[in-house]
Formats: C-alpha cells, sequence, structure tokens
C-alpha cells in the first residue's frame, strides 16, 4: 500500500516539475538514497533553493519516499562563513519488519510483517564554509515529524544528520557524513509500546550534480 502511494505522490512530483534539476546520491554499507532535484540553485557559499523527491532503502527491505524542500541564505551579520536554511519534508515508508528484530536492545515482536509510517516533518540546517580556495564546508540538518503529524504504525519520524562537502567543480560536489533516520513505533500489546525503530544509523558517501 505505501510503495504505491509513494510510487503515485513521486509520479506526481516529477509531472509538475517537468524535469530534474540536479541529482544526489549518496551510498552506505546499509543504506542509500537517490534522490532528484528540481530547484538546485544552491552551491558552496551561495545557497537557494533545494526541492527533491527521494528514495530511500536499506539492507532489511525497509523503502521510503521523502518529499522535501529546502531554503538557504546567509546569515544577515557579519559572519557570511555560516548559512542557515530551513524547510519541510513529507515521509512516507514500508518496513519490513521480522520476529527477530532488536529495538531498544529488546527483542521485538512485530503485529504482523509490514509496517506502515508516515509523517510531516519541520526542520533546519546550518553550515559553515571554510574560508578558503577550494569551496568547502560542514553541515548538520535535523528534521523532526511529531505525533500530531505522523500517521501510520509510528508515534514521530526523526531524522539527523551531519555531513563534510567538498566543492570539486561547480557543477559537482562531494561529501562524506552521518545520517540516523528513526522512528517510535506503535503497538498493540502493552509490553512492546512505543518502541525506536531506526532505518539507518551510519556512514555514508555521497555526490551531487547539478544541471
Amino acid at each position: 500500500m505505501v510503495r504505491r502511494l509513494v510510487l503515485a505522490v513521486l509520479l506526481i512530483f516529477f509531472s509538475t516539475f517537468g524535469y530534474a534539476a540536479g541529482i544526489d546520491i549518496r551510498l552506505g554499507n546499509e543504506a542509500a538514497q537517490f534522490e532528484y532535484l528540481f530547484d538546485s540553485d544552491s552551491q558552496i557559499g551561495i545557497g537557494g533553493a533545494d526541492v527533491g523527491a527521494a528514495l530511500f532503502f536499506n539492507e532489511n527491505d525497509d523503502y521510503a519516499g521523502i518529499l522535501g524542500v529546502m531554503i538557504t541564505g546567509s546569515s544577515a551579520g557579519k559572519n557570511r562563513a555560516l548559512q542557515f536554511g530551513a524547510g519541510a519534508r513529507l515521509y512516507a515508508a514500508q518496513l519490513d519488519r521480522s520476529p527477530n528484530d532488536i529495538i531498544d536492545g529488546e527483542l521485538v515482536a512485530p503485529d504482523d510483517n509490514d509496517e506502515t509510517i508516515a509523517g510531516v516533518a519541520i526542520g533546519g540546517k546550518v553550515s559553515y564554509i571554510f574560508p578558503s580556495r577550494t569551496p568547502m564546508a560542514v553541515s548538520a540538518e535535523l528534521f523532526y515529524a511529531p505525533d500530531i503529524v505522523s500517521f501510520g504504525d509510528n508515534k514521530n519520524i526523526l531524522d539527523a544528520a551531519i555531513r563534510f562537502e567538498l566543492e570539486i567543480a561547480p557543477s559537482t560536489r562531494l561529501y562524506v557524513g552521518y545520517r540516523l533516520l528513526e522512528a517510535e513505533l506503535e503497538y498493540s500489546g502493552v509490553l512492546y509500546s512505543n518502541r525506536k525503530y531506526k532505518l539507518d544509523d551510519s556512514a555514508h558517501l555521497g555526490v551531487r550534480f547539478s544541471f
């Protein structure tokens, strides 16, 4: 059900914007994400807007579709090396649960093999641009969907990441980072109520191309 919803939303998104202006590929040992950027005029030290649609999956056969927008810009003060961003994301995912899953250090049996999570998250990003001839920066971002805007088998969604990025060409950025993507799940039984399930908790290597 969620896979169909994710595909439908992505198709609507693609048809609305018409073409991709950039591609972001993020690969780790346990998870991967491919993202199409439809308004990607932001570069290190410049700022701008990123509107994207992403497909996330991991080695546990969990799949997620993510639609997001992020607006970034330089500080209004004297410290132009700092950039701040704010945005929102829509998450829809299907979890391929197993009776042997360990959540929060405990063996947790799911209500069924497949569970769905969804939510609307808001968040922000902060970046520090190093004063050098080669553009490079370190950045951190955090998105959170509370219970009131979470749907399915989850109470909330947390998506946090930190990265170091290097602009090797005006249209190409290489980065290395770490991501934590987790959801607090709900179960019908009292024994297994409110457990955090991690879709991603690992380092990754990524590259972003702008067209």
